[in-house]
């Protein structure tokens, strides 16, 4: 029943949003929208909606279902709008299309399984779990990311609080799903390519599809990103100024959403003033998008002193970021990236053969297709500005955030501009498409049988094959910080300690959790308060001063239950991998420090091989 809920709880507010947004385009912009941009107009209303009444800490059930049953009086009209979502489907392409529907298929059902993943706990959902608790949308200090655009997190928090976290995540999902659709449907209307060579294209990504299972903001932000570059493209075509404030509002919702939508702002800005639009609509198009971005980091600034904390506090100097966390942070990254002038040559050809590189797979079409573009003349000028805007983030990527999944918004874009090349080898050469065919078949297949081994275990909890409590306990996931090694590893292995405290530890029980950025037990299943205590990304308890003013820090807290990983207190010991890092030395003695403390002064409460949760107030 709980399934049958959550399914149609996330299919009923996007058919809301939709109608909302067909209501507000034809209202303010005197535009008829379709189900894709409606749907992203409607959200952009609950995301303004919803940030004013978390700036005034009216989050509760009330206001909740306020804006659920108020999205809801717009059903109908998104009902209407159902049709424009299909897309035209042939016979030569069923197979991969067969796979295609069976990949969303894992992954949907995956996504109605209970959160597992790192980043979803830490703050996808993990932010609106605190929001809801407050009441409002505040900056946590030990969580570096409550201080960046959160336009996603806030838009699932209603659904979250009212029907479920699982309900919430498949929302997530069905975004996704209409950002693939709406990139096929574009693709028709404004190159005559089939549709259903987009659908495979999407489907054949490994970037896009590995995260589609997960609440990520990067849907909704790529979302907004291709709603903004397709509006943008009415505008070549009719010279009516409000399709280019519409692109100005998606502009920014999209930069609101995810901090790195910030670059395809810039490439899309340049790519409207190459075009010499009028002044007046080139003023809407700015307008739309300042009014709409500007908010986010306009609080961040605020609050922090910084407008895009936690990033480039070498530039802003944020009070709560000091520059021993830059400079051991930058130390122990994953991977770094050379940025001579070969490397950024051959970087495309890295992102598919070296993806630990860049933390991700963008798998081999764009790069494949792509140069074709060279061989035929005569391209429409949308496919022109596609590749112009995604050239230009990918080189500002390059320079400044060279992480895979910062690239999604152009990694969309080259997608369009190849499916739309190989169509056009397709009509020239007919052995194309037959290679096509088997191509995207084994690609999507891969994608298949990844998504499966990820994700057998939620679709049967999902399903309720498995009960919930055993799923959390026994789930496992790939290795966060080496996703490439294809290794598993328990997906929440505080979860028995977890469960402890919830049971015996008091109410009003504040729980330090000692993590790291390579080690994290988030408190996203502890039902008590909690605080993140990671060395180098947070000062409440400040780990760089001495053992005095440690120790006072801690007791200043308000932490009266410390947990202690045991990965933690290994990644600060003296046989560290990170033994290198500037001030490792100044960072390990605090870590040591710290534990001695809770050791010596506190009591044991519960512990298991790799945790202890101890009893210091």
């Amino acid at each position: 029943m709980k399934l049958i809920i959550d399914i149609f709880a996330g299919l009923g507010l996007c058919i809301s949003l939709a109608g909302l947004g067909q209501v507000l385009a034809g209202r303010i912009f005197n535009y008829k929208a379709d189900f894709h941009s409606a749907f992203f107009l409607g959200c952009g209303l609950g995301i303004v909606i919803l940030f004013i009444g978390g700036l005034l800490k009216l989050f509760g059930p009330i206001y909740f279902i306020a804006i659920l049953v108020f999205c809801g009086l717009f059903a109908i009209a998104g009902f209407r709008l159902l049709p424009s979502l299909l897309v035209e489907l042939k016979k030569e392409f069923a197979f991969p299309l067969i796979l295609a529907a069976i990949l969303f298929a894992i992954n949907g059902l995956a996504a109605l399984s209970p959160p597992i993943k790192n980043d979803t706990l830490y703050y996808h959902l993990g932010l609106p779990k605190l929001w809801i608790e407050s009441g409002g949308i505040p900056f946590y200090p030990t969580i570096a990311f409550s201080a960046t655009a959160l336009n996603c997190e806030l838009l699932v928090t209603p659904i979250a609080a009212i029907i479920s976290w699982e309900a919430a995540q498949f929302f997530v999902f069905l975004i996704a799903i209409i950002t693939i659709l709406y990139l096929a449907r574009e693709l028709r209307r404004f190159t005559n390519t089939p549709s259903y060579y987009g659908l495979i294209f999407l489907a054949a990504l490994p970037l896009y599809v590995a995260g589609l299972s997960d609440s990520k903001n990067d849907y909704l932000a790529v979302g907004f990103c291709m709603a903004a570059i397709f509006l943008y493209f009415d505008y070549l075509k009719n010279k009516q100024a409000k399709y280019l404030a519409l692109a100005g509002v998606f502009t920014g919702l999209a930069a609101g959403t995810k901090s790195n939508a910030l670059i395809f702002g810039l490439a899309i800005t340049m790519a409207v003033i190459i075009d010499r639009p009028r002044l007046r609509d080139f003023a809407y198009f700015i307008i739309g998008a300042a009014v709409l971005a500007i908010p986010w980091y306009l609080k961040a600034y605020i609050e922090t002193s910084n407008p895009v904390y936690p990033f480039y506090n070498d530039i802003f100097h944020s009070l709560y970021w000091p520059n021993i966390f830059n400079d051991f942070n930058k130390a122990t990254m994953p991977a770094s990236v050379d940025r001579g002038i070969l490397d950024f040559i051959i970087s495309p050809f890295k992102l598919v053969y070296q993806p630990d590189l860049f933390r991700g797979r963008i798998g081999p079409l764009p790069l494949i297709f792509l140069p074709i573009f060279l061989v035929f003349g005569n391209h429409p000028k949308v496919i022109k500005r596609t590749l112009f805007v995604a050239a230009v983030f990918y080189f500002v990527w390059y320079a400044v955030w060279a992480n895979a999944r910062y690239l999604l918004p152009a990694v969309l874009l080259f997608a369009f501009a190849a499916a739309y090349i190989a169509y056009r080898a397709a009509a020239k050469i007919k052995s194309v498409n037959p290679v096509l065919i088997i191509a995207t078949s084994m690609l999507i297949a891969v994608n298949i049988a990844q998504s499966f081994r990820d994700n057998s275990m939620r679709i049967k909890t999902a399903a309720g094959f498995i009960d919930r409590e055993v799923f959390l306990a026994e789930a496992a996931s790939l290795d966060p910080n080496n996703p490439g090694s294809g290794e598993k590893q328990k997906a929440l292995p505080y979860y028995e300690i977890w469960q402890y405290a919830n049971t015996a530890l008091p109410k009003n029980a504040v729980v330090g959790i000692l993590c790291s950025n390579w080690n994290r037990a988030d408190g996203f299943y502890l039902d008590r308060l909690f605080m993140y205590v990671n060395p180098t990304e947070q000062k409440v308890v400040d780990f760089t001063v001495d053992s005095v003013r440690l120790e006072n820090s801690l007791r200043q807290s308000g932490i009266d239950y410390f947990l202690v990983d045991n990965r933690v207190v290994d990644e600060f010991s003296e046989q560290s991998q990170f033994g290198d890092a500037p001030e490792f030395s100044r960072i390990a003695d605090g870590v040591r420090w710290i534990v001695e403390y809770v050791r010596m002064n506190g009591r044991l409460e519960y512990q298991t091989a790799r945790y202890q949760l101890y009893q210091i107030g």
